[in-house]
């Protein structure tokens, strides 16, 4: 790629489809409305869960429901960039595995249940879901 080991490529490759997953999410959902309903769901939440204390099922229940309708508000908004996130990783896990198959990434130390070395797959999950973490805190994602 540009003249590093197998390994630095995915990292490089891995780095880039966090970013571009979480820039996809922030420009392709309301972020005012996730944050909306993310504040939702915990009031709700947490509502139900005193209602539930005091023993009264009825308003537990009626909270519930509010926090669902909550989390389908949630849920829509997140499809239009989950479904081009998707297809984005589609085609990258393609070219990955066609290219990178026979790759082992020396780590120095061990992964429970995988051990020392890794193969791409486990590495590409190693750096994308940390870096997806940062670049939503960094860019203000929900």
């Amino acid at each position: 790629m540009f003249g590093f080991q197998g390994y630095q490529e995915v990292m490089v490759i891995s780095i880039f489809l966090a970013l571009f997953s979480v820039l996809l999410s922030k420009f392709l959902a309301n972020q005012e409305v996730l944050k909306k309903a993310k504040e939702e769901i915990e009031l709700y939440r947490k509502k139900s869960t005193e209602a539930q204390k005091e023993g009264d099922m009825k308003k537990a229940n009626k909270y519930m429901s509010e926090m669902m309708k909550a989390s389908q508000k949630q849920m829509r908004e997140n499809m239009k960039p989950m479904m081009f996130s998707f297809i984005m990783f589609i085609l990258a896990f393609s070219w990955l595995g066609a290219n990178y198959s026979d790759l082992l990434v020396s780590l120095p130390f061990t992964v429970p249940f995988l051990g020392k070395e890794i193969n791409w797959f486990w590495w590409y999950l190693i750096i994308i879901i940390p870096m997806s973490m940062f670049f939503r805190k960094i860019l203000d994602v929900q």
